[in-house]
């Protein structure tokens, strides 16, 4: 049987798989009851048809990946686990565990708490290999296989159509500039020395914090900016913060953004690069100003960023140093960037799995290299929810908790809701 060849993005996700922990996009869904596992598998079954790139097996003969059609019934893509130190810990747990490369490269876990019936659960983990999707298609398409009334849809040609979750929030429509010219968005000043930057080790610990969605965009308003300005902002001054409790100084913080490229009807795994070099506060700098001048730097940069050439001419550089062995050590010693932001707009409206409301979406996103700290968010109705995946081993969950919780109330004061994680 003839396959899909994998495009160059897709092969430089496959290839950027080299540890410590596997490449998973994907997310913890909190019901408010709990779901049935056989319930579940057989909503997976039957509306998985309707999910092309959910019933793909990835094969590579002779160097060569392609996809080609899975066989069997992917409800075994759904299993049951006892929650194990709290949603977070399992899911950080989860995190670490490979998926069967002989099967679809994507896996739903329910977490069942003591309290729940036997066989059911009220924590969804999703993990999705980046290979398959980019992290906001990974979402929508699992909402759209789970969601009771379909969230969004996938067209024959595996372009999105976007029906009630929003493209990400630092995403941009095409129109036409000279070609290359979106190399120039992802150039920005190199992160500055810092001991922050060390080889990540195995395992991962997650803070979420919770946001009142309209808070956030009111502290973006008032400066001339955005949420995405407010979240950069606050990672910036996380990583200052977290650089002066180990007597370290940063005069900026050099931040990597995905950007998905080419609106509702773009392809999957079609994501651009923006680099943005957000300067510390001044002394005694409002919150406002500190976000009007983040946003003047983002605004100048998303111009440029027209197309995805930066992923598509570093697609075959990534794939060849990972085939010489060399991917690792690079990534591990980098100092290009400081950390990672991504933000996704998820669904306006409340969604339901099986008759269970989906309470909270929790992004995830993969770690690798050098940095101790990546940023997650997603909106969901009027929350904001944002995921900070820490290397254990390099800091303290806690300390992070505490330091991130003080940067957002200051850059989006009353923000905060009450954490019920």
């Amino acid at each position: 049987m003839t396959g899909v060849p994998l495009t160059w993005s897709e092969r430089a996700e496959l290839a950027s798989d080299v540890g410590p922990d596997p490449r998973f996009v994907g997310a913890i869904l909190s019901l408010a009851d709990a779901v049935p596992l056989a319930r579940l598998r057989e909503r997976v079954t039957t509306r998985a048809l309707d999910v092309p790139s959910l019933r793909r097996v990835l094969v590579d003969p002779g160097g060569r990946p392609h996809w080609l059609p899975a066989a069997g019934d992917l409800g075994s893509h759904v299993d049951l686990a006892p929650l194990d130190g709290g949603p977070l810990a399992a899911t950080a747990g989860l995190l670490c565990r490979d998926l069967d490369p002989r099967r679809p490269l994507w896996q739903l876990t329910l977490v069942a708490d003591p309290d729940d019936p036997p066989g059911a659960g009220r924590w969804l983990v999703v993990r999705v290999h980046h290979a398959v999707a980019d992290g906001p298609t990974a979402i929508a398409e699992i909402l759209h296989l789970l969601a009771d009334i379909p969230v969004r849809a996938v067209d024959d040609g595996g372009a999105l159509s976007s029906r009630h979750l929003g493209t990400a929030g630092f995403g941009r429509s095409a129109r036409w500039m000279p070609p290359g010219v979106g190399l120039v968005a992802a150039l920005a000043p190199r992160s500055p020395r810092t001991s922050l930057l060390r080889p990540i080790a195995p395992g991962c610990e997650l803070v979420v914090l919770r946001l009142d969605l309209e808070a956030v965009h009111a502290a973006g308003r008032r400066a001339g900016g955005t949420v995405n300005d407010v979240l950069l902002a606050a990672v910036a001054l996380l990583h200052g913060a977290l650089a002066r409790e180990r007597g370290e100084r940063l005069r900026h913080v050099t931040v990597s953004v995905p950007v998905m490229w080419g609106g509702s009807r773009r392809r999957r795994n079609t994501v651009g690069l923006l680099r943005v070099a957000v300067p510390a506060p001044a002394t005694g700098e409002t919150a406002t100003s500190y976000i009007s001048r983040i946003a003047a730097r983002t605004r100048r940069r998303k111009a440029l960023l027209v197309d995805d050439s930066p992923a598509r001419l570093t697609a075959p550089v990534t794939v060849a140093l990972a085939r010489l062995g060399l991917l690792r050590p690079l990534m591990a010693r980098q100092r290009q960037i400081t950390t990672l932001l991504t933000n996704v707009h998820g669904p306006v409206g409340s969604v339901e799995v099986c008759g269970s409301r989906v309470r909270t979406i929790v992004p995830l996103t993969p770690a690798a290299g050098n940095i101790p700290v990546v940023a997650a968010a997603l909106s969901y109705g009027t929350q904001l929810v944002l995921t900070l995946r820490i290397d254990p081993t390099a800091l303290s969950a806690e300390g992070v908790r505490r330091v991130a919780r003080a940067a957002v109330e200051r850059v989006a004061p009353g923000s905060l809701r009450d954490d019920d994680w």
